[in-house]
């Protein structure tokens, strides 16, 4: 190695860190309300289409009845889209962002009596005809892998009045089913998936046993070959809202139901899943609810969910956002080199206190086998240097040094790409400390007399993800409702490797969570008028006795045990919420 970079690698990460501990507040994850009372219907799907920077969703379930409602969020307002031709009117379709082709994938949902696979363009919806495709169902969760650019689609609810444990992927044309060896999760519907990248693999949670008559606790990790069981959750959940925060590497679950024998629960828990569960206390947050739209805004940082039901309120229409009150944050700068391959660095999570950051070398020449991450505490000046840095003196022209070389990692490369993870101190006095970053590969196929390539720098300020921590709740613990949000929204950067711009939305003001405590679960009750057996909750806003929403349960006689029937009361107009189709 050439004698200026091999002293590069001898400088410790303690030494960079030392250099960013400087004055910070303490801080915490919260949650606030925003501005908006026009949430999209229960029981919709959502996917969060990346390349638009908007959370689309589509069907539901209003009045007992499917719709065809589609909505879209930007950050600040939801609005209403009547594009034509579209799905026909469902409840309980699986959607997911395909990023590899630019488009929402929705399949499914209920009362369709035939498979369809839909995809939405941000213009169109385009219905496909692939050659093999899933059974009919609905209740089933889809998330992207990434890793494998395909849509992953796992279980549901099926016509045969059981669940569904099969694994379906889609590759922008046809879909294909897997045959995983080895242990796999039991057959369920209204479960949640979400892309892992800390894992490298897609997530799935919880959810609603048929034959059972019970909500889940597992979880599950598919890397698209096999199944591998992750830590359950402290209590069984179905509809919960969820997503992967990738700045702070870790799923993040609210609210959701909890049925145990028929008799249910609403939730309000917030749950982030990185190594274990653990529970988050915030001021104020959303009531518990479930079947509610949800995604990870990419463009302001934030996890997002709006809408659902509520045994209190029955119907909401109300948007929250979850994100931590210091964010991490990242902007590039400067330029590596002006004769390369592309070199570029991609960030796999942001900088918190006590939390493992990731960054990746990627787009080098694939002969490239030893990359260099170069971490410095100032992007003006190395040892008395100015910088950046033309590394033409060593043989580099074109190429500069644009960071204080004050700590280095070691990247192997395959492929052209590689990452290297370190974890910051739990010092809260780096909180909204800087530090940098730049790329450095030794290139055999550079035409530079010093075979380097070099990427362009990263700025980043360091977060802290909350402020207090305490383990996972007992199954049946329930979070406080009480106190408003402290804090205003801001706006950052997108992560994957910063390419996207600065959001540009406008901060807006924080409301209070409604007040007064959640008055708890009535007690269960089954309407029985139609034969059908399900369990119901009344959408009749002026009936302040409210029943249970359905998950489209089977009838007695199909996996469920029959339970004595309550005295019947009268219920204006009979406003049901009956989401899934007859299976009596």
């Amino acid at each position: 190695m050439h004698p200026n970079l091999s002293r590069l690698a001898c400088a410790a990460l303690s030494s960079c860190a030392a250099l960013i501990l400087h004055g910070g507040a303490e801080a915490q994850v919260a949650w606030s309300q925003a501005q908006t009372t026009n949430a999209p219907p229960p029981f919709c799907g959502s996917a969060w289409d990346e390349q638009r920077g908007v959370l689309v969703t589509y069907g539901g379930s209003v009045g007992g009845a499917p719709v065809s409602t589609m909505r879209e969020w930007d950050g600040a307002t939801w609005t209403n889209l009547s594009p034509t031709p579209r799905p026909s009117q469902r409840g309980r379709p699986a959607m997911a962002y395909d990023a590899a082709r630019g488009e929402t994938v929705l399949f499914g949902g209920t009362p369709i009596t035939a498979p369809e696979t839909w995809t939405w363009d941000g213009v169109n919806w385009t219905q496909k005809a692939p050659a093999t495709q899933p059974s009919v169902r609905f209740g089933a969760a889809a998330a992207y892998d990434r890793a494998r650019q395909v849509v992953v689609l796992f279980g549901g609810f099926v016509p045969s009045g059981q669940d569904a444990n099969d694994v379906w992927e889609w590759d922008g044309v046809n879909w294909t089913q897997k045959a995983p060896p080895g242990a796999s999760p039991t057959a369920r519907g209204a479960h949640r998936m979400v892309w892992d990248a800390s894992r490298q693999a897609v997530v799935v949670v919880g959810g609603f046993s048929t034959p059972q008559n019970n909500t889940l606790s597992d979880v599950w990790s598919w890397n698209g070959v096999s199944w591998t069981q992750e830590p359950s959750l402290p209590g069984t959940v179905c509809d919960q809202a969820m997503c992967y925060d990738p700045t702070r590497g870790r799923v993040v679950l609210h609210g959701g139901l909890r049925i145990t024998n028929g008799a249910q629960t609403d939730l309000g828990d917030t749950l982030e899943l990185d190594s274990s569960w653990t529970m988050r206390t915030t001021a104020a947050q959303p009531l518990p609810r479930s079947a509610g739209a949800a995604g990870w805004d990419d463009v302001r940082g934030e996890f997002v969910t709006g809408g659902g039901t509520t045994a209190a309120l029955a119907l909401l229409t109300d948007t929250w956002t979850y994100r931590p009150v210091a964010p991490a944050t990242v902007t590039p700068f400067g330029f590596g080199c002006a004769v390369t391959n592309g070199v570029q660095l991609e960030e796999r999570s942001l900088p918190y206190v006590g939390l493992p950051f990731e960054q990746a070398i990627v787009g080098a020449s694939p002969a490239v086998a030893l990359g260099l991450l170069i971490f410095g505490g100032s992007d003006t000046n190395w040892l008395g240097t100015p910088l950046p840095l033309d590394l033409g003196v060593i043989g580099a022209p074109t190429c500069s040094l644009l960071t204080s070389v004050d700590a280095v990692l070691t990247v192997v490369l395959t492929g052209g790409q590689g990452s290297a993870t370190w974890t910051l101190p739990s010092a809260p006095a780096a909180v909204g400390g800087a530090f940098f970053t730049q790329g450095v590969v030794i290139d055999p196929l550079s035409p530079l007399p010093f075979p380097i390539d070099a990427t362009n720098g990263r700025r980043f300020t360091i977060g802290k993800p909350e402020a207090g921590r305490r383990s996972a709740p007992r199954p049946d613990t329930l979070c406080a409702l009480d106190g408003p949000p402290d804090r205003t929204r801001t706006t950052d950067r997108r992560v994957r490797g910063c390419r996207g711009p600065p959001s540009g939305g406008r901060p807006r003001r924080a409301l209070p969570a409604r007040p007064g405590p959640h008055p708890g679960p009535p007690r269960p009750r089954r309407d029985d008028r139609h034969g059908q057996g399900r369990l119901h909750r009344a959408e009749d806003l002026g009936d302040a006795r409210v029943d249970r929403h359905a998950v489209d349960l089977p009838a007695p006689g199909r996996g469920h045990p029959r339970r004595p029937r309550p005295r019947r009361r009268e219920r204006p107009a009979a406003r049901l919420l009956q989401v899934g189709r007859d299976r009596g």
